[in-house]
């Protein structure tokens, strides 16, 4: 009678830990299922951000060779296939550039030149920072040089060349306000050598005319008084070549085209004769 008890005791524990045991498998399985479940959603987010178009990322290690890239990085530097390396993209010397990355882990560029394969102009904005070899993701063995390097790469371009157009425009205004300033220097100038040598001689005349008819007879002031009205006539004609020569008449009765061309007429008509 004691062995088929012994039997049923024996049985009812290896049932009770089997049960057990069958419980601390499917508890198990389901951590290693939530487990992978979120290595699988990580990876997914990792990829989404890494793959995304906003941002070109690349993997380096310290020699500059690409590890790997997504295809904004792609898109914004059109880099080659065949080349692997990217030290002849950026505009910066790189040896100077990893000695200043390793002592402040991190290097930030708000205006970086790309020297494309194509040739075609491209600026980015840029951040660079060193993974530590320990923390490197890169699929590679561990080596002396098996430190990554993660570049950030926003394109740039379009801003870039609307400030350099906006910026070779307003040269282009300072070279022009400039001349236009000369051109007004001359423009005075002229204007003043013009009342000088013609007005001005004539003013005098009159002035000393005028002083003169004070102390003439009748018969010579009459001559003075002719003289007078020569110089003035002389005077008045002189001013109003200077009034036509600032505001031309044609300006006004003709417009702005049509006068340039009547000047420009007029400026061959008068070479012409010089030259015959």
């Amino acid at each position: 009678d004691e062995i088929p008890l012994t039997v049923f005791v024996f049985v009812l524990l290896s049932v009770w830990f089997g049960q057990r045991r069958m419980r601390e498998i499917n508890a198990e399985i389901q951590r290693r299922q939530q487990t992978e479940l979120q290595l699988s959603n990580s990876q997914l987010l990792y990829k989404t951000l890494f793959d995304g178009d906003l941002t070109g990322n690349v993997v380096l290690d310290l020699n500059g060779n690409i590890g790997m890239h997504n295809r904004a990085f792609d898109r914004i530097c059109r880099l080659l296939t065949t080349d692997s390396n990217a030290r002849r993209l950026f505009s910066f010397d790189w040896p100077e550039f990893v000695i200043q990355l390793q002592q402040h882990q991190e290097i930030n560029f708000s205006k970086l030149q790309i020297q494309r394969p194509d040739g075609l102009p491209c600026y980015v904005g840029a951040r660079f920072v060193e993974v530590p070899a320990e923390e490197s993701t890169l699929d590679q063995p561990r080596v002396e040089n098996s430190a990554a390097i993660h570049g950030y790469l926003v394109d740039m371009t379009e801003q870039c060349l609307v400030e350099l157009d906006l910026e070779r425009t307003l040269n282009e205004n300072r070279i022009l306000a400039r001349h236009a300033m000369q051109v007004q220097e001359q423009e005075r100038k002229y204007i003043a050598s013009e009342i000088h040598d013609e007005t001005g001689q004539y003013l005098t005349a009159i002035r000393m005319d005028a002083l003169a008819l004070q102390k003439s007879t009748p018969d010579q002031a009459n001559v003075i008084a002719v003289r007078i009205a020569s110089n003035t006539q002389h005077v008045q004609q002189s001013i109003r070549v200077l009034i036509k020569h600032l505001r031309p008449p044609a300006l006004d009765s003709l417009g702005l085209i049509d006068a340039v061309e009547r000047l420009i007429n007029d400026w061959k008509k008068l070479n012409a004769q010089g030259e015959g």
